[in-house]
């Protein structure tokens, strides 16, 4: 069995190929100056210190197999993607953590399979967290949504 591994890495993958245009379309329609990055960088676990911004983490929260079978095992494994951003301006920094969200909550939606075969993924309730500064006047906030995946397994 493939498991959690491979849906958190299957997610990655499919975000890296869907986000960027689906950025770069949302950009567009707002047209507004606030400029959306592509994603620097994407993680499976915490960091003490991210490298780069904007960054993604897809962090394992929760699995569970509600139905058992002698010839598979149904697989809803409930995750965490959270969005880093940086700017130097704090109502900036929001607006472009709504619209990262949002990209992220589109694509999923549009293809809910992520191209792993998975049963279906939906995302659910969105989390901010309070905004940060450093030494050099960035501020930074990071917003974490639920995503869960449910897959079937032989």
């Amino acid at each position: 069995m493939k498991l959690t591994e491979y849906v958190v890495n299957g997610l990655i993958t499919f975000l890296e190929a869907n986000l960027p245009t689906k950025l770069v379309e949302l950009q567009a329609e707002y047209n507004d100056g606030i400029i959306l990055d592509p994603i620097k960088g994407y993680y499976i676990s915490e960091k003490k210190d991210v490298p780069e911004f904007p960054a993604i983490f897809v962090i394992d929260d929760e699995t569970d197999f509600p139905d058992q079978r002698n010839d598979y095992v149904v697989g809803i494994h409930r995750l965490l993607v959270v969005v880093a951003v940086t700017d130097q301006n704090e109502d900036n920094l929001t607006h472009k953590l709504w619209r990262y969200r949002r990209a992220i909550a589109e694509v999923v939606n549009q293809d809910n399979t992520l191209g792993i075969g998975a049963l279906k993924a939906d995302f659910g309730r969105f989390f901010p967290t309070p905004m940060f500064t450093d030494k050099s006047a960035t501020f930074m906030k990071d917003s974490y949504m639920q995503v869960e995946v449910w897959t079937q397994e032989v």
